[in-house]
Formats: structure tokens, C-alpha cells, sequence
């Protein structure tokens, strides 16, 4: 959509250090609350009166005066599937967390025919660190990918070729360098998904590294021509400069990969984790320097996250998928069952851990609405953890699928709640056909982002009828923009004047037309 020269500059903005979060209060409810909505919900989750839809509203804004210094911004790294399977790296911003936008002209700003060997460009995920913004995606659906198509050759034995992902580095998410694919030499793989990267700061006498995320499958004999029935395992590769002490440098040497141990070690992809904080930590973070990692000191944690040896925190999809039927047959799950050792997930699971590369215990006080050991519905992938600024908690995830229904038993108030909340407010509705006088069927209502919330990181609720977000966008990872990052992006603007008219100040805020 063309806008015009305001409002362009106005949406760029955010991209320099706008606010993105607002409070929990600030989210759009209606004043009535249905009679079967009597669920008593801690102060910081959603109300169970309806969540206005605002994927059905048109969104304009408004620039106003603010100080930007002393305001959070978040960014997301994204693509589009379009015909390539992944056609570049492209950029959604936001100023309150839940209802995101595209660029201007949606500009490609790294694109897939810019680099060299690689077959697609999904699953994006970015870090900051001294000034740079590391970015690694997913380059191949497998090792030996059919160009364009989501097939793969069917290699024998070994050898054949190596598993590998790609890897930029930016100063302002704009102009890209040092882009290129890292090998990793993984016994018999046959596909590496979904890198997640993040920055461990220097320690002691070991320097910053990288530390990236990822997971991949292996055959020793014949690959499969798919991946999607195939086990996902988890491994980790770190990156070193090759000289001097800081990731200052074009040049990364990269370790071998190694095996992680995650839960009750069953098929995930899309690793997302944070380091969990201590009271010791300084107040003075707004600017800390791993990535964004680390969560803000003095965040609201459960009592169990915040004691003890746990540090880290993972958000991972259990992949077990094939749910005893073929992909053209519609899914089906019951709200309320355990599925957590059967072959029907497709949920997102919390894990929390000692150190950053494991083990991962899967955590018992994790809880969502849905099923007992999962904190969402089936059918979502893609999660990205923020901190709003209220200082509760967002996992943005991407539902990608239409066609996956809840059953809810022995509903016998009339269909329109799940899980004891609004079903609009989880961005479903309620399906003609699958919904009888015994129980109620449910699907999403769209594909695209949707969202959890928690007040502790332990008790979450699915917020996904507030959330919105342009169409085909695919998940990648969001992350809050350090006020250094955003001080360098202006200073490079105003050097090559590409930039220089999106840091003039201001503030983008929301104005919903109705």
C-alpha cells in the first residue's frame, strides 16, 4: 500500500527507536463481558470480555513528539513464502506489540538471489552486539534441495552434501555484509532448520561468541524425500572472531556442531531462549550487551525461575507431527488431553536450563489453556519471546495452519469459549459442521502472528485476537532495539544521507479507523 510522505517517514521511524509495547490496560476490550466468561484471571492477563478483532480494521497513524531516547523499540526479522519458499529478508515494526506493519513498498532488504548458493531464506533470527546486528536464517530445506520446490533428492549413504545456514551482519538492518553459508558437519544430516542466534558476552578470559541454535535431521541410509515426518533434533555451534577479542569482525571461526539435550528428547524445531534475571544484577540494562538475550532486571519471574540454578529459559515446538494421519487430513485434538509422549503436538513447550547449551529439563509449572505440558494450541510454531512494557511477558508465534481443530467436550453453555476464555480472544471461531450438542470445534481464524502472554512466565494466555499483522509474513525473530543500536543507525543515516530522514524524533502511535 503506498502512503504518503508522513506517514512513510512515520512508519521508518519505529525502526530507530520508537516505542512498541503498551500496557496490558491499553489493549482494545469491550466494555461488556459475557455471562459464561466468569473465570477469575490475575491482573496482567487478558479480561475474558472480547477482545475487539482488529485483523478486521483498517490502521492508519499519526506522528507525535516524544523522546525516543527513553522509549523501548522492537523489530522483527521476516520473509515471505511467495514462490521461492523464502524470497529474502524483510522487516516488521510495531509500536505496541501486537499489531505490526510492513515497511514502506515492503522493501526485500537482503535478498534470496543475493546469495550466493542458497535455496531458500526462512526462519530469520537476529542479534545486536557492539554495534552489530548478526543475522542468521535457514538457507536449504535439505542437503540436496529440489531448486523451488519443497522436495528433496533422496542421497544414500554418505557422503553427501553438508548441512549448512546463512550468515549477515548488519549495522542498521538495512545494508548487509560478510553474507555467507557456514558449513555445519552434522553425521549424516539430511536437513538443518530454523538457526537461532543470540550473543554470550565475554567471560573471563573467553571473548563474545555467537551461539547459534538449530536443529537438523539425519539418515544413515536413504533421506526422505520431505522432512515433515522426520525426526528434528537439537544442536549448537558457536562463533568466535577469528582475531582480536571482540565480534568486531568480518571474519567468524565457527565450532563444531554439537548435540542438545532438550525435554524428553522427541522432534522440535524453532529454539528461542532467554537468560532469566538476577536480583544482582544492575538496574542499568536498557542497553546490556548479549543480544537481547538476557531479560531486564527486576522482571516479574516465578518463584521457580527465580531461585535455584536455573538461568535460562526455552520456548521450543514440539514437532512431533504426524498425528497417525496424512498432511491432506484435517487435525483434530481434544483441549484438556496429555499429549506429551504421543505423535499429534505441534504445541509450543517451555524448558528452562543451567546453561545456555543445556540440558533442558522440560519445566512442570509452564501451564497454558490448552493441554497439561504445553503453553499454546497445536499448529503454531515460530516463537519469539519480548518483555512489554509493563514488564509482563509476549511469545509471538506464527499459526500457520487453518485446518487444525480443537474439540471441546461437554460445552454445554453454547459454543464461544475455550479453555474458559472468549474463543475471539484466541483468534478462533467456531466451525459449522464440527460442533455438536456434546462438544464444540474450533479453528483459527486466519493465518499469520499470533500471541501468548504471562504475567511470570509460568502461567500463559493466548492474546491472539489483538494481535495483527500483514498477510504472508512468516515468523523470524523480534528483539528490542538497545538505545546504542539505534544511536548508530542515526549516525549512519546522517553520514550517507539514506537514512537521514528517519531520525528526526517522534513517536508512531496506533489510530484505528472502525
Amino acid at each position: 500500500m503506498r502512503r504518503c510522505f508522513l506517514v512513510s517517514v512515520a512508519v521508518y521511524a519505529i525502526l530507530l527507536g520508537k516505542a512498541l509495547f503498551m500496557p496490558a490496560e491499553d489493549y482494545e476490550l469491550s466494555s461488556s463481558q459475557p455471562a459464561h466468561a466468569s473465570t477469575q484471571l490475575p491482573p496482567s492477563a487478558p479480561s475474558p470480555s472480547v477482545i475487539r478483532d482488529r485483523h478486521s480494521k483498517k490502521h492508519d497513524v499519526m506522528l507525535k513528539n516524544d523522546d525516543t531516547a527513553s522509549t523501548p523499540a522492537y523489530v522483527l526479522v521476516s520473509f515471505k513464502d511467495l514462490t521461492a519458499l523464502g524470497d529474502g529478508l524483510r522487516l516488521l515494526v510495531s509500536d505496541d506489540g501486537l499489531s505490526w506493519s510492513a515497511l514502506p513498498g515492503e522493501p526485500l532488504l537482503l535478498p534470496l538471489a543475493s546469495i550466493e548458493g542458497a535455496r531458500v531464506f526462512r526462519d530469520p533470527s537476529v542479534a545486536w552486539h557492539d554495534g552489530w546486528f548478526h543475522l542468521v536464517f535457514t538457507s536449504d530445506l535439505c542437503v540436496d534441495q529440489v531448486p523451488g520446490k519443497w522436495v528433496c533428492r533422496r542421497h544414500g549413504k554418505p557422503p553427501r552434501p553438508v548441512a549448512r545456514f546463512g550468515y549477515a551482519r548488519s549495522r542498521d538492518l538495512v545494508h548487509w555484509e560478510a553474507v555467507r553459508l557456514v558449513e555445519a558437519p552434522i553425521e549424516d544430516a539430511c536437513s538443518l532448520w530454523a538457526p537461532e542466534v543470540s550473543v554470550l558476552p565475554s567471560e573471563g578470559d573467553e571473548p563474545a561468541r555467537l551461539l547459534v541454535m538449530f536443529t537438523a535431521t539425519q539418515a544413515a541410509d536413504l533421506c526422505p524425500s520431505q522432512m515433515r515426518e522426520s525426526v528434528h533434533r537439537p544442536f549448537y555451534m558457536f562463533g568466535r572472531p577469528e582475531t582480536g577479542e571482540e565480534l568486531d569482525t568480518s571474519t567468524i571461526r565457527w565450532s563444531a556442531p554439537m548435540p542438545m539435550a532438550i525435554g524428553n528428547g522427541g522432534s522440535m524445531i524453532d529454539l528461542h531462549a532467554m537468560r532469566l534475571p538476577r536480583q544482582h544484577e544492575s538496574d542499568h540494562d536498557d542497553d546490556h550487551d548479549d543480544g537481547g538475550m538476557r531479560a531486564q532486571h527486576g522482571a516479574p519471574v516465578a518463584a521457580h525461575l527465580s531461585q535455584g540454578a536455573t538461568r535460562y529459559l526455552l520456548i521450543y515446538k514440539a514437532e512431533a507431527s504426524r498425528c497417525g494421519k496424512g498432511y491432506s487430513t484435517p487435525f483434530e485434538w481434544t483441549v484438556g488431553a496429555d499429549y506429551r509422549n504421543s505423535s499429534c503436538a505441534l504445541v509450543l513447550r517451555q524448558a528452562v536450563a543451567e546453561h545456555p547449551t543445556g540440558p533442558w529439563v522440560d519445566d512442570p509449572h509452564a501451564v497454558g489453556a490448552f493441554f497439561p505440558h504445553a503453553i499454546s494450541r497445536p499448529c503454531v510454531e515460530g516463537p519469539s519471546m519480548l518483555q512489554a512494557a509493563d514488564g509482563g511477558w509476549l511469545v509471538l508465534f506464527d499459526a500457520y495452519r487453518t485446518d487444525c481443530t480443537l474439540l471441546v467436550p461437554g460445552d454445554t453453555r453454547g459454543c464461544g469459549t475455550v479453555g474458559g476464555f472468549p474463543a475471539a480472544a484466541a483468534n478462533l471461531h467456531a466451525v459449522a459442521g464440527r460442533s455438536t450438542k456434546n462438544s464444540c470445534g474450533y479453528q483459527t481464524k486466519r493465518r499469520g502472528f499470533g500471541a501468548l502472554r504471562s504475567a511470570d512466565l509460568a502461567v500463559w494466555y493466548d492474546v491472539s485476537g489483538s494481535v495483527f499483522s500483514p498477510a504472508d509474513y512468516k515468523h523470524g525473530t523480534a528483539i528490542k532495539l538497545p538505545q546504542r543500536a539505534r544511536t548508530t543507525m542515526c549516525e549512519l543515516a546522517g553520514r550517507s544521507g539514506a537514512l537521514a530522514p528517519l531520525c528526526r524524533g517522534g513517536v508512531l502511535s496506533p489510530r484505528t479507523k472502525h
